[in-house]
């Protein structure tokens, strides 16, 4: 289980001291909503198990643990996406850098899975550029979200050739299978998410359902309700 990023409201701070530790050797881990430990940002986390909501601001100092060793994922993935920019060999002189922000975006939404603003701010510190250039690409594509995904990500294409096949029917039984409609939250498992694309480029294959990078053609509501519980079998 992966700790989840939260904008946690600062009246936490008052309440608790910064050097309080968040997390207690009782904590069952769910629900474990937020944890994060990284050498440039800032900010509160919670971790509510058995005892009462505990909260700290962390810094370069401080560690946030959950007596479960698992703090490490989200510093992990900062490592990761800071040897990705690194790599990049941006000269922070040179206005050109601001061509590699998508790329450079692309790889944390990968890493992450979703661009709350904690990456998006760190993404604008490490290119040495304003948070609002960050925030305005990420805003402007439909293919950048803000917001958590599912483990497996089902979409399902609208386009022309797909619809007049029965896409949208298909669409439908999923939402209901799982729960939850199309381009909205996860389901209460964290294992999906659906969404609707308008193509996908494989028309030939309509109506056409994808599950992460793997693509299904042919689709009907029960072939696809079928692929789901192969996926969910996996967990």
């Amino acid at each position: 289980m992966q700790g989840v990023f939260l904008d946690i409201p600062h009246f936490f701070e008052s309440r608790v001291p910064a050097s309080e530790k968040v997390g207690m050797p009782s904590c069952p881990l769910p629900p474990f909503v937020a944890y994060y430990a990284h050498p440039t940002i800032s900010f509160v986390g919670v971790c509510g198990g058995e005892h009462p909501p505990r909260a700290a601001t962390l810094t370069k100092e401080q560690t946030t643990m959950c007596e479960h060793g698992l703090s490490s994922a989200a510093t992990e993935k900062f490592a990761e996406l800071d040897a990705f920019i690194d790599g990049l060999h941006l000269d922070p002189a040179d206005p050109r850098r601001r061509g590699r922000l998508i790329q450079i975006l692309h790889r944390a939404q990968h890493l992450f899975g979703y661009l709350p603003r904690e990456v998006q701010q760190h993404v604008a510190q490490k290119m040495a550029i304003p948070e609002s250039a960050v925030s305005g690409v990420v805003s402007f594509y439909n293919y950048f979200t803000t917001k958590p995904k599912g483990k497996y990500v089902v979409n399902v294409c609208l386009g022309t050739a797909c619809y007049v096949k029965g896409s949208e029917k298909v669409l439908q039984e999923l939402e209901r299978v799982l729960g939850v409609k199309a381009d909205t939250d996860p389901t209460a498992d964290g294992l999906f998410s659906i969404s609707a694309l308008r193509c996908v480029g494989a028309c030939g294959l309509a109506p056409v359902m994808m599950v992460g990078d793997k693509v299904y053609g042919k689709m009907t509501p029960a072939k696809a309700v079928s692929i789901i519980k192969e996926y969910q079998a996996k967990g």
